[in-house]
């Protein structure tokens, strides 16, 4: 979807469901809202200038988790007790020509969650 749609469509409360299977928790929405127009709006500040620019992008959400007890066992055949939080990772991306190289930004960091 291309970024001006992308930001009208989350303005307009048409991704709420679906942060709301996300987050489970309805209090968190306006936050979840703020953070992912944020995030469109920092890869067009930061791609926009860019040469082969696409404005035609996707979210991506990628869970957090824990690992309560049996560090790094895993790999290693033992056992681990994980456990899910709710922080996770939104990445905003678009295709690019498949002769170019990939560029990955990290555009936010430490961003805390205010209740």
């Amino acid at each position: 979807m291309k970024t001006q749609d992308l930001i009208s469509y989350i303005e307009d409360g048409r991704l709420n469901d679906k942060l709301l299977d996300i987050y489970l928790d309805e209090s968190l929405i306006a936050y979840q809202t703020e953070r992912y127009i944020k995030a469109i709006k920092s890869y067009e500040d930061t791609f926009k200038s860019t040469a082969g620019y696409n404005d035609d992008v996707c979210i991506i959400n990628a869970p957090g988790r824990t690992e309560i007890g049996g560090n790094h066992t895993d790999h290693q055949h033992g056992h681990v007790l994980t456990a899910s939080i709710n922080l996770d990772t939104i990445a905003v991306v678009a295709k690019k020509s498949r002769h170019d190289k990939y560029q990955i930004r990290r555009l936010q960091q430490h961003d805390k969650l205010q209740p």
